[in-house]
């Protein structure tokens, strides 16, 4: 037997030779984009009817026929079923099986060139709307493998994405697309035969008119130029969605960079607002005990007060009213200052406590500013 890969198409009302017979089934404008579709009933495997759900036929983009896909592809619970039964047919018929390196179910220990191909597996057949069957001998759904003798499964699992048959499936059979009469048809024919046929003999079928191929020529053209201008328009919308989706994306990035940013920022400034728990114990300490000394040194002027010394004033009351007077007088003023220096060491060293608790980092507070805080309070002390 000779088995050819590819299948004869014929457009429209082409002449075709021999007349031969079709079976056709409608043709269905896809909801996917702008091609058609033909509605899958049923796969049969030896006489069979597979329980293959109704939903399986209609799933995704629905049933395709690509001449430009090589292998079938089924959604999936139609190829799990059809696969069980391939590999049931080949196990009753002592063939080994094994996986190929493209991971293909494959089986060896037969003759090369289909020659026994159809003894080892059934035919099995696709059923379409309107009553046609599309026949799948074993050399329509299987293929040869190297070294010679050896078979691959041509049908593979295409999930819920719906059916594809591709060109395994129409081998030795004539294609026939009716878009006029939105059909499409099959029937069945050796197409190498057909390749070397006399050219007489595809002018069996009467042409139509030329003036009626004519007029429609214009028709024609507009219907190819709206199709062209609709894909590019569809191509063009593609495009700008692919682009609005790459600079919002773009955005949103920016969008989490900025937070990012903004938080770390956060983050930064509570821990310079934070100080250090030593630091801050050490320079309140420092500020306590130059309080302390202040006020010890208070408590000594006043109890030193020379007013209140008993022979200071008694040798001023000798010198005389007005002497007395006066040296009262310069004592209080003595002592005004006094109280200011120590006013004033205080107003520091409560300040010098105030910047400790807040303790910016950018003011740079550490052991060394900390030791000349408190050496100013000490100094502002002595000075008193």
């Amino acid at each position: 037997m000779q088995v050819y890969a590819a299948a004869a198409c014929f457009a429209g009302q082409a002449p075709v030779p021999g007349n031969p017979t079709f079976q056709w089934t409608p043709l269905i404008r896809s909801g996917w984009g702008d091609f058609f579709t033909v509605n899958m009933e049923s796969v049969i495997f030896n006489g069979k009817q597979l329980d293959v759900p109704a939903t399986a036929f209609s799933s995704g983009y629905g049933t395709v026929l690509d001449s430009g896909t090589t292998f079938i592809y089924l959604a999936t619970p139609a190829y799990q079923l059809f696969a069980a039964s391939v590999f049931a047919a080949a196990s009753a018929a002592g063939l080994k099986h094994f996986t190929n390196k493209y991971r293909d179910n494959c089986w060896s220990g037969l003759k090369p060139d289909y020659a026994d191909i159809e003894k080892m597996f059934p035919p099995a057949s696709l059923g379409f709307g309107g009553g046609t069957l599309l026949q799948l001998p074993a050399y329509r759904y299987l293929y040869q493998f190297a070294p010679s003798g050896t078979y691959c499964l041509a049908v593979f699992d295409n999930g819920n994405s719906g059916s594809l048959l591709g060109g395994v499936a129409t081998r030795n059979v004539l294609v026939r697309y009716d878009v006029d009469n939105q059909r499409i048809g099959f029937a069945e024919m050796d197409c190498n035969k057909l390749g070397k046929l006399p050219t007489e003999q595809f002018n069996t079928v009467k042409q139509p008119a030329a003036g009626v191929i004519a007029a429609d020529i214009p028709q024609l053209q507009q219907q190819q130029q709206k199709q062209l201008i609709k894909v590019q328009q569809q191509q063009a919308d593609q495009k700008q969605q692919v682009q609005q989706q790459k600079q919002a994306a773009k955005q949103q990035e920016q969008v989490a960079n900025q937070q990012a940013q903004q938080r770390q920022q956060q983050e930064d400034e509570q821990e310079v607002m934070q100080p250090k728990p030593d630091e801050h114990s050490s320079l309140a300490a420092k500020v306590k005990a130059t309080q302390a000394e202040a006020a010890k040194d208070q408590t000594e002027s006043e109890q030193t007060d020379p007013v209140q010394d008993a022979p200071l004033k008694d040798t001023l009351v000798e010198v005389g009213g007005e002497a007395y007077e006066e040296a009262l007088d310069i004592l209080d003023q003595a002592a005004v200052k006094a109280q200011a220096v120590f006013t004033s060491a205080a107003v520091a060293a409560a300040k010098q406590q105030k910047t400790v608790a807040a303790a910016p980092a950018a003011a740079g507070a550490g052991p060394t500013s900390d030791k000349a805080a408190a050496a100013d309070v000490q100094d502002s002390n002595a000075a008193a």
